[in-house]
Parts: C-alpha cells; structure tokens; sequence
C-alpha cells in the first residue's frame, strides 16, 4: 500500500491541456486525468525532468452542451514538473505538475492553436488575489 503525500485532494477530470516549455517551439497538447488546487496530471509523448517550468492553458468547457451557447473558460499559468512516470501508459510519460501561479482569461477568442501558441509564447504575468494578500508574478526564461 503506497502513502498518500499530496497536501490537497485530487479530481478526476479530463480536460484539454496544451503544455508549452521555454526554448522548444513544440506546443504539447494532452489531457489532465485529475487536477487539485496545486496542480494537474497529464500525459506527454515526450520526457520532462523534475523541475522544468513551463507555460500552461487549461480549458474548462460546459458539460454536454448544458449551456447553450456557453464558451470554454480557459485558465493560463505557469507550472512545475513534480514527477515522472516511465511507462506508465503506451501513450508516454506520466507528468505530475504543481501550479506556481495561474488566471483565468476574460471571455477570448481563442479558437485555434495559433492562438493558444501566441498566448503561451508571450511573457508572463499574473496577480492572485487571496483577500488582497497575495502578489505573484512569474516569469519563464525563453
């Protein structure tokens, strides 16, 4: 029986996630299979060591057509990789990511992956707001 070390419990949810890490021009597009508030599972065709950062956009869409009309909700941020799995699945590794900083876009018109190449390709900054404590900005090194 393994231990449990995460500090926050994890959700199941499979979420379209592109991954963009700095002096590559790949953009990875994957899926989470569970997310938490510190961080996402995601699987990649390529190898990513612990402690690479990189640039990040979730999207987050209406379920089953529910909302008609509705656009995704996209949240950008940048995240760390934790841990590796080798092998976990035929379709590549297994990537642990702790979020180091996150934001939800304002209503876009992010439609192809131009756009989201664009967006993760361009610096970086975010304000988190916990009851106006909390200042974060993060910056990755192309």
């Amino acid at each position: 029986m393994t231990k449990e070390h995460r500090s926050r419990p994890r959700t199941n949810l499979r979420t379209p996630v592109y991954l963009f890490f700095p002096g590559t021009d790949v953009l990875v597009e994957s899926e989470t299979e569970n997310v938490s508030r510190n961080g996402f599972f995601c699987r990649t065709r390529e190898m990513h060591a612990p402690g690479e950062r990189f640039r990040f956009l979730l999207c987050l869409s209406p379920r089953g057509g529910e909302l008609q009309g509705a656009r995704p909700v996209y949240m950008e941020g940048v995240a760390e990789v934790v841990h590796v799995k080798i092998g976990a699945a035929a379709n590549g590794f297994g990537v642990g990511c702790r979020v180091e900083g996150y934001h939800v876009l304002p209503q876009s018109d992010i439609r192809t992956q131009e756009d989201i190449r664009r967006l993760l390709t361009e610096p970086y900054r975010v304000e988190l707001d916990r009851a106006n404590e909390v200042c974060f900005e993060a910056a990755v090194v192309r």
